[in-house]
């Protein structure tokens, strides 16, 4: 992949990246812990793209 194609990929958020609900919908401590763990777990596959990886990479380590 190269120049644009490549910026247009790392543009491009699969729905796996997202939270699975938002943050209003949080009712319990347990609901605010999966939350923040799905939150954090798409923070850490955008700074492993912004690092160099694809998202083709993560997610066949998935």
């Amino acid at each position: 992949m190269h120049g644009r194609d490549q910026q247009t990929a790392r543009r491009a958020t699969p729905m796996s990246a997202w939270p699975a609900r938002p943050a209003t919908e949080c009712r319990t401590a347990d609901d605010q812990a999966d939350f923040v763990r799905e939150l954090s777990a798409g923070a850490a596959q955008w700074l492993a793209v912004a690092a160099g990886a694809s998202w083709s990479d993560l997610a066949m380590a998935n």
